[in-house]
């Protein structure tokens, strides 16, 4: 059972692409600017809304904003506001 839950999580963390009319197979993890086997969320993935203004709480601010994506339909919406 954990070898097919391997195979699974391997199979979902491939891109299969047509690049100049090759095939061309790339992990998921190889597009993104930063690794997200090496670098680990600042917040655990879960923004909390507060007032906090120490070093830590400024730090995570910091860490969200600079790796936050906005692109796509979430792009769109976020310029009509």
């Amino acid at each position: 059972m954990q070898e097919m839950v391997g195979a699974i999580r391997l199979l979902l963390s491939l891109q299969i692409i047509r690049i100049n009319g090759e095939i061309v197979i790339m992990l998921n993890r190889e597009i993104y600017q930063l690794d997200p086997v090496e670098n680990q969320l600042a917040n655990n993935g879960v923004a909390k809304v507060k007032d906090d203004l120490s070093d830590q709480a400024l730090k995570v601010l910091r860490y969200e904003l600079q790796t936050f994506v906005c692109d796509g339909e979430y792009e769109d919406g976020m310029k009509e506001y």
